[in-house]
């Protein structure tokens, strides 16, 4: 009904633009962590934060398939399934953490979760130096496209070359990125960059 209202002429035919929204991070020491979306969030995208031990602490991010009315219950899932299992994986004082993050993982990497049972999974350990950065992207923002190009890893890269910044000034880069390379805010899928750097 309220479509064909607005077919007639009635109602708002305003469309709300999706704008740029910081998420609240925890507070890291030695560390600045940040996490930017469009607020238009429609889509399957998740992140989250959790402290398993006085030095170490989990981050990740989630993007799953399809509209966020129907990936619900697989987010909320997914999220209680990273905590519990983070908190009791990570909570020993010695651990392999590659094999941790292997046993976390869900347990396939690059895939449709679940879809394979016997895909091979991998876990690398990054050093991450003074004053670097660390980028993790939704799908959404790899995928951006304008005229059939998409913004892609190296959109991504080239904002991180774009010389130091906060964790906070990266993630908002990195979506000012995306929006600039299509012209336009995007709405074709959840858009999050969540972003990491190292101080001194």
């Amino acid at each position: 009904m309220a479509g064909l209202l607005s077919r007639l002429g009635f109602g708002s035919t305003v469309e709300e633009v999706p704008e740029i929204v910081q998420g609240d991070t925890p507070a890291l020491q030695g560390a600045d962590l940040a996490v930017a979306y469009f607020s238009s969030r429609a889509g399957g995208d998740l992140h989250d934060f959790l402290r398993v031990s006085p030095h170490r602490f989990l981050f990740g991010l989630l993007d799953v398939a399809g509209k966020r009315e129907t990936s619900a219950p697989v987010l909320e899932a997914a999220q209680a399934c990273f905590r519990s299992s983070g908190q009791e994986i990570f909570a020993a004082s010695e651990l392999n953490e590659s094999e941790a993050m292997i046993e976390l993982s869900l347990p396939a990497t690059g895939l449709p979760l679940g879809l394979f049972s016997l895909a091979p999974t991998d876990a690398r350990i990054v050093g991450l130096g003074q004053n670097g950065s660390l980028a993790v992207v939704s799908r959404g923002v790899i995928e951006a496209e304008s005229k059939k190009v998409e913004f892609g890893l190296d959109g991504v890269k080239s904002v991180l070359q774009t010389g130091r910044a906060s964790a906070r000034d990266l993630s908002q880069r990195i979506l000012q990125g995306v929006q600039d390379f299509m012209h336009m805010a995007p709405k074709h899928n959840d858009v999050t960059a969540l972003t990491l750097t190292r101080g001194n």
